[in-house]
């Protein structure tokens, strides 16, 4: 899909500025070589500051309605049982992405960890429970609250961007190159692998009813 823009909002709880900030730039980097405008911002404690909430409202009014919409990135630590990332409640980052003028043009992506993950272990086709998950429940949060028909993706294990904090791990220089700014999840002894079946999945709604379904 060709998005207007880019949106990076990172929940950081303060340990882990060097993982977010290298994770940013890799996105960043990426949808640089592809022409893409990106805005990013941090925020450690809930709510938003104005001047955080006033430049992501000025960012979704100038490529909010565009076509192809935004690609919103939701990076940061994510409780799975807990349902939060980061500080934030799903239903506080629903309010968020509200106020800054998200209407459903776009996709959310969010890159945390086993942020699409519940307790039975099972998934597609339909939610059974909207409470399943952190991911189930952001997106309800947006249909119920505000009527935002969003499309959203999660993982159901732990993910994270390749970054220079990956860099030794390659041995071939090129291929870390080519590899830097994609999403991976991580798997058996220590493996991190790109677009790995039944690891992603999409959340949407079919009329009233919250669907998802395996992206790959």
């Amino acid at each position: 899909m060709a998005y207007a823009a880019q949106v990076i909002i990172a929940f950081s709880l303060g340990n882990d500025s060097d993982l977010i900030s290298k994770s940013i730039a890799a996105l960043k980097e990426k949808a640089k070589s592809r022409g893409l405008p990106t805005f990013d911002g941090v925020l450690t404690e809930h709510p938003a500051s104005e001047q955080d909430a006033k430049l992501l409202k000025g960012f979704f009014a100038a490529f909010g309605k565009k076509p192809g919409g935004v690609r919103i990135y939701l990076l940061g630590h994510a409780d799975w049982l807990a349902h939060r990332l980061g500080v934030w409640s799903s239903e506080q980052a629903a309010d968020l992405l509200k106020d800054a003028g998200f209407t459903g043009n776009g996709v959310i992506s969010m890159i945390g960890c086993e942020a699409a993950r519940n307790i039975w272990n099972a998934y597609p086709p339909e939610v059974k429970d909207w409470e399943d998950s952190l991911a189930t429940k952001l997106h309800y949060h947006l249909k119920n609250k505000y009527e935002i028909k969003a499309t959203l993706c999660a993982r159901i294990k732990s993910v994270g961007v390749i970054s220079d904090i990956h860099k030794e791990k390659f041995d071939d220089p090129q291929v870390f190159a080519e590899s830097k700014g994609r999403k991976f999840v991580l798997l058996k002894d220590d493996v991190r692998a790109n677009k790995e079946p039944s690891t992603k999945l999409i959340f949407y709604w079919d009329d009233n009813k919250q669907m998802c379904e395996w992206a790959y």
